[in-house]
């Protein structure tokens, strides 16, 4: 079962949403989003706003990029 959602960072500002409509499974704090290709400006627009921590960074890469680079 699937619910229309949408997807905000941590402070809910209105520069903060990721996905405005999409179906999402009923989810629990502590659950992953993992979005491909995301690009440079992800962790440069994250920011301290409204007094809240900068999101802890987790960097995946798959094998056979990781060998080329």
């Amino acid at each position: 079962m699937t619910f229309e959602s949408s997807v905000w960072g941590p402070t809910c500002d209105g520069n903060d949403c990721i996905l405005k409509k999409v179906q999402l499974p009923m989810l629990e704090v502590d659950d992953w989003f993992y979005f491909e290709n995301m690009g440079a400006y992800t962790v440069s627009t994250a920011c301290a706003f409204n007094g809240m921590q900068t999101p802890r960074r987790v960097y995946f890469c798959d094998a056979d990029v990781w060998l080329v680079v």
